[in-house]
């Protein structure tokens, strides 16, 4: 819910802002490289939605 909000607030983050907001969150697997690139392609699928909205 934290990076939902982030991308609603901004839907271009930066890594350290991506890693800024699961700060708080404990990830026991590989890392957070995964969760990193997913938060990427999020943003970008929701910037895609967003300007495919936008025009119509």
């Amino acid at each position: 819910m934290s990076v939902y909000e982030m991308l609603e607030a901004d839907p271009d983050p930066s890594e350290e802002e991506i890693r800024e907001v699961l700060g708080g969150q404990l990830c026991r697997c590989t890392g957070y490289q995964g969760i990193i690139r997913a938060v990427h392609l999020a943003a970008a699928r929701m910037r895609a939605g967003q300007s495919a909205d936008a025009q119509g």
